[in-house]
């Protein structure tokens, strides 16, 4: 028998109740920073999307153009 469904407000309530507390920290440290730090990880930041990029943009070089045949409609989810 499957599990019951939590609400969306029940999960959204639970995401903010583990979310919250997290990011005031992460916040908190960042004000804590200095200015060079900050931009260093900025910086590092910025690299590592670059990289992440290229290598998705190879991979879909590797694996060719997409087909032009029609696309099927995405299912909704509930």
């Amino acid at each position: 028998m499957p599990a019951p469904r939590r609400s969306k407000y029940a999960e959204a309530a639970r995401l903010a109740r583990r979310g919250v507390p997290v990011a005031i920290e992460l916040y908190r440290r960042w004000q804590e920073l200095t200015p060079e730090q900050r931009e260093r990880y900025l910086k590092m930041a910025r690299e590592y999307a670059r990289k992440a990029g290229d290598a998705y943009a190879d991979r879909r070089g590797r694996l060719g153009p997409k087909s032009g045949g029609p696309k099927r409609p995405r299912r909704r989810r509930t």
